[in-house]
């Protein structure tokens, strides 16, 4: 293998060597946050890319997901990456008719879906896109249509031959930074969505760019809210876990306000909007406060 000092998997799976039984995602379940440690998250990343190869994936063959922020959504993500296939996200919030188009588009041979939403829609429009194989529920909770074309997570990781370890290591050994790494969809508000391509160099200019800029270290924790089907959140989750910090997943965006109380994030990255809802929120509750809470919030 080449040099690649900031290439995004080289980076991640050294991490996951060093990290052992350290958390490095976090996620909600039952109200309650649970950690996944390093050894965790690089055995599911393994299994996943195991069972991707197992289904005849080639380098550079187009792996779709279509769900709400997850830990399975990286491990997804970074186990395409591993076997060199490029990741295409798809919004969760999109209509069934904008998903066809871009698993169409994309030549999408299988679609991870997040939630029963995602799921019914991805089965709703199989039969219209030729290339697509497969559907892959992420949720426990998804309810599987009676069909041959769809499985749990758990059903596509389990059945995995030990035939497929050496061509995975192949494809790690085969790392380059000239390889697309992912096709992300514009919003298409002027015309049909076109597809921006990412290569490997791309994602390695930020994580130079970010240590220029930041000091980020093991002990940062960092709440993951806006959707990863942006670039914006999920080139900072590269940046968040191949510095070694913990990465806190918000399936749910309208639990911001009592995550950032839960997990007291050192970093994050937002938009504007997000902190203008917040200040309208602070100002508005010292509008409605007792006249020396006013006076000592205005006090400088």
């Amino acid at each position: 293998m080449a040099n690649l000092d900031f290439h995004i998997v080289t980076k991640i799976r050294e991490r996951i060597a060093q990290g052992g039984d350290k958390i490095a995602l976090r996620h909600k379940i039952n109200n309650v946050w649970q950690g996944i440690s390093w050894k965790e998250f690089g055995v599911s990343v393994d299994a996943l890319s195991l069972a991707l190869l197992g289904k005849g994936i080639q380098p550079q063959d187009k792996i779709g997901i279509i769900s709400n922020n997850m830990p399975k959504w990286t491990i997804a993500d970074l186990a395409a990456l591993q076997v060199r296939a490029v990741t295409v996200p798809i919004y969760p919030t999109n209509t069934p008719a904008q998903t066809s188009y871009i698993v169409q588009n994309a030549d999408v041979r299988i679609l991870f879906v997040g939630e029963q939403e995602q799921y019914d829609a991805a089965v709703s429009i199989y039969d219209e896109c030729e290339q697509l194989e497969l559907i892959v529920a992420m949720s426990e909770e998804i309810v599987l249509a009676d069909n041959d074309f769809s499985m749990t997570w758990q059903q596509f990781t389990a059945d995995v031959s030990s035939d497929v370890q050496p061509e995975l290591d192949a494809r790690l050994e085969q790392a380059n930074y000239d390889d697309l790494l992912t096709l992300i969809y514009t919003s298409g508000t002027t015309g049909q969505p076109k597809g921006v391509m990412l290569d490997y160099a791309n994602i390695a200019a930020q994580l130079q760019g970010h240590d220029e800029r930041l000091s980020l270290s093991e002990n940062d924790v960092s709440l993951c809210f806006l959707p990863l089907s942006h670039v914006f959140e999920r080139a900072w989750t590269f940046y968040v876990l191949y510095r070694g910090g913990t990465n806190c997943y918000l399936q749910d965006t309208m639990q911001v306000r009592d995550a950032l109380g839960e997990i007291r994030p050192t970093v994050m990255s937002a938009v504007p909007r997000f902190y203008e809802k917040i200040f309208s929120a602070i100002h508005e509750r010292v509008s409605k406060a007792p006249v020396h809470r006013k006076i000592l919030f205005t006090w400088q």
